[in-house]
């Protein structure tokens, strides 16, 4: 009876033991991206600079869409480059790598009244990059839909070029129609 037992024990010692072999649903993983943003000032092939002249706004955030995900981080400049904040995207556990594919980079200006949900009414699109089907795409490195690679234990650093956005580049950038609309308001500050 003792063997029994015992026999009993410690088979339910060894069950109580058993490893997690990890195969329970895990989290994905975070991994964070950022964006260094050269404005394109002149196209090359326009007659003169009056034909792109920029808002006279400094932007304050970046609104990027990432597989239909969309994100505002705030953007700041350093020695005149301008970054924005890092964004976290997943990755897929037992994956190495994920592609995201941008399909919307502007910059706005938030009217110097930031709201939690962006853009804000009296918000104004500064910069933008045009889609690869724009007449506009040949003046940047990488028109949208552009896709990005974003591996396990490595913070990456996009460079995006932006151009000016102006209320008669909105649509020939390929823009959407609410971005029109909102740049043929009266603004609410100057």
């Amino acid at each position: 009876m003792k063997k029994v037992l015992f026999l009993f024990v410690l088979i339910f010692a060894v069950s109580a033991c058993k490893k997690d072999d990890g195969s329970e649903d895990m989290p994905p993983l975070q991994q964070e991206i950022s964006f260094n943003i050269s404005h394109v000032t002149t196209p090359e092939g326009l007659k003169s600079d009056k034909d792109w002249d920029c808002k006279p706004y400094e932007p304050d955030y970046l609104e990027v869409t990432l597989n239909g995900q969309s994100f505002f981080p705030k953007v700041f400049r350093i020695d005149g480059i301008l970054y924005s904040q890092n964004i976290r995207l997943n990755v897929d556990p037992g994956l190495e790598s994920v592609r995201y594919r941008i399909d919307k980079f502007l910059l706005w200006f938030d009217g110097d009244t930031p709201e939690t949900d962006m853009p804000g009414l009296d918000d104004t699109v500064v910069m933008g990059t045009p889609e690869y089907s724009s007449a506009y795409s040949v003046y940047v490195a990488h028109p949208l839909n552009y896709s990005i690679k974003v591996s396990v234990f490595e913070n990456v650093e996009i460079s995006m070029d932006v151009l000016c956005v102006q209320a008669d580049s909105i649509s020939l950038m390929k823009y959407s129609r609410d971005i029109m609309i909102r740049e043929r308001r009266p603004s609410a500050k100057k």
